[in-house]
C-alpha cells in the first residue's frame, strides 16, 4: 500500500463505531489481522444488509468477490477499546466490473489511527460463473452519502 493514503470526506460511504470485546481480541492481547479483516467484512455486510443486499446477492444472481485485501496495522488495539471504522470509495463508475474501498480504523479515546487498508472487489454473476458489470441498485446504495451519484474513477467532489 502506498505511503500516501489520500481520501476526502466526499468519498466517505460507511461509518461504524464498535467496542472491541473478548469476541474480537483476548484480554491482554492486541487485535490481530484476521479479527480486523472480519470486522471490516461485518461492517460492509451490515451496510448492505441495511439495504436488503448481501455480498453474494446484490441483484438477481450478481454479487461481488473480494479479490484483494491489504491491511496495515499501525498501532495495537486492545479489548474494550472503542474504535471507529470508516470506509471510503475513491470513485465508482456505473457498469464497472469492480470497485475499490479504503479503510481507516481509529481509536476514539486518543484518535490514534490503528489501521488502514485497501480492498478490491469484482462483480460476479454466480449463476453464469463469470465476472460481470455492477448492478444499478448497488451503485446507488454504495453512494447514498455522496452528493453526486457518479464520479470518474479516482475523482473527488472537492476536485
Amino acid at each position: 500500500m502506498p505511503d500516501t493514503f489520500q481520501i476526502t470526506n466526499d468519498d466517505l460511504i460507511i461509518t461504524s463505531a464498535l467496542t472491541l470485546t473478548s469476541a474480537h481480541v483476548r484480554e491482554g492481547h492486541s487485535l490481530q489481522l484476521s479479527a480486523l479483516s472480519s470486522l471490516l467484512q461485518d461492517t460492509r455486510n451490515q451496510h448492505l444488509h441495511n439495504h436488503d443486499m448481501h455480498e453474494t446477492h446484490l441483484a438477481d444472481s450478481i454479487g461481488y468477490l473480494l479479490s484483494n485485501l491489504s491491511i496495515n496495522i499501525l498501532k495495537p488495539a486492545y479489548c474494550f477499546d472503542e474504535l471507529s471504522i470508516q470506509i471510503y470509495s475513491p470513485g465508482f463508475r456505473k457498469q464497472a466490473r469492480g470497485f475499490k474501498l479504503k479503510y481507516l480504523i481509529t481509536r476514539d479515546s486518543d484518535r490514534a489511527m490503528i489501521a488502514q487498508g485497501l480492498s478490491t472487489q469484482l462483480f460476479y454473476n454466480f449463476e453464469q460463473q463469470r465476472t460481470t458489470r455492477s448492478p444499478e441498485a448497488f451503485h446507488a446504495v454504495m453512494h447514498r452519502n455522496l452528493r453526486l451519484l457518479q464520479l470518474p474513477l479516482g475523482a473527488s467532489i472537492a476536485a
